[in-house]
């Protein structure tokens, strides 16, 4: 099992719950409207100076599903002209 944060910009919201679906990953919870900075998003505080959002996702799934989000995360970032995405692998220990 791998416990994984994926922090992207809002406008690729959809897009990462279709690549959920093709995964088979039906177990997640997303927040909306995270601000933050990075290099390759940007700052986004949804504001005038620092327009733009970022939504987050968690999730607890099975490995071989992990890792086809991790290739398609690695296939989307190596576009030149992207907006902002990371995928952060954490240490699982269980789910009571």
């Amino acid at each position: 099992m791998e416990f994984f944060f994926l922090v992207t910009s809002s406008t690729l919201g959809e897009d990462v719950m279709l690549q959920f679906k093709h995964f088979g990953i039906a177990n997640y919870t997303q927040i909306p409207l995270a601000n933050g900075s990075g290099v390759g998003g940007g700052t986004k505080f949804g504001n005038d100076i620092w327009p733009g959002e970022n939504t987050v996702f968690f999730c607890v799934t099975e490995t071989e599903k992990y890792n086809g989000i991790v290739e398609w995360v690695k296939n989307y970032r190596s576009q030149e002209i992207r907006e902002g995405m990371k995928i952060i692998n954490l240490a699982f220990k269980e789910i009571i």
